[in-house]
């Protein structure tokens, strides 16, 4: 029987077919090896649980009660001496929102005699308790911008008063306010009276989101006007250093007196 000789190519096609088996082969031995060990390491990367342990020496120790500070003898006696400067003076140095400082602030206003610094006004008839700046107005014979509270008991309501007053009647329905070279505009609609034969031009109502923005520039800027623009006319008022200053006193009477600026604020 004679051998049959194998060829090179049929060799070299063999040795293909055997590494191409080989192969997968090599893999799943290699994967027996190492199947068990990917969860111990797995397991072994887990952080272990901490346990804490409070002791009652660990717990915080509940705050001591602060005791109600006495009110300053000292500004007891300017306010009865009828000294609201030095009482007013006092009071802001004291912590804000507490009873005392409630108290002092009101008798100090019920006290003011001068021509500056919030007084009171009694209620009559048809209007409450209300706080004034005495630099300001208690009429409509005047051109001015000025700040007043209602106070019917709880917290005070503020008052915008914005007033033109002249011989001719401006039909104002807008007010444009300058401060330190901005400008705001407030569409507003006045009443109207005739004090002495002429006209007085006013816009009374409680203080908005507009009308808060508006002060708080008066109240702080270093130049500011009003400039009344009706259909008859335009006037100008310049806010003086009194206005402004009587405007802040004001604002800090409202928080003073447990009303909130943040309910004005733009959101």
């Amino acid at each position: 029987m004679s051998k049959q000789k194998i060829s090179d190519e049929t060799k070299f096609l063999l040795v293909i077919i055997a590494l191409l088996l080989s192969v997968p082969l090599f893999f799943y031995l290699l994967s027996l090896n190492t199947g068990d060990e990917a969860p111990k390491k797995e397991a072994e990367k887990k952080p272990k649980e901490l346990t804490v342990v409070v002791s009652e020496t660990d717990k915080p120790a509940p705050a001591a009660p602060v005791a109600a500070q006495p009110v300053p003898q000292a500004v007891r006696d300017s306010i009865q001496q009828g000294d609201y400067s030095t009482a007013h003076l006092q009071i802001t140095r004291m912590p804000k929102q507490s009873s005392q400082v409630k108290e002092l602030i009101k008798a100090a206003v019920a006290a003011n005699k001068g021509t500056r610094g919030p007084k009171q006004e009694p209620p009559t008839a048809t209007t409450p308790l209300r706080y004034v700046d005495a630099s300001s107005p208690r009429n409509r014979q005047a051109d001015s911008f000025y700040l007043y509270l209602e106070d019917e008991g709880q917290a005070p309501r503020p008052w915008v008063c914005i007033q033109s007053f002249g011989p001719k009647p401006l039909v104002w329905n807008a007010v444009k306010v300058r401060t330190d070279g901005t400008s705001a505009l407030l569409k507003i609609t006045p009443s109207v009276a005739r004090p002495g034969g002429k006209f007085a031009e006013y816009y009374d109502a409680p203080m908005n989101r507009d009308s808060y923005a508006v002060i708080k520039r008066l109240a702080t800027a270093r130049r500011s006007e009003v400039l009344f623009v009706g259909a008859a006319g335009t006037k100008e008022h310049k806010i003086t250093e009194v206005e402004k200053k009587a405007l802040a006193r004001m604002l800090e009477l409202y928080e003073a007196l447990g009303g909130n600026v943040a309910l004005f604020e733009r959101k």
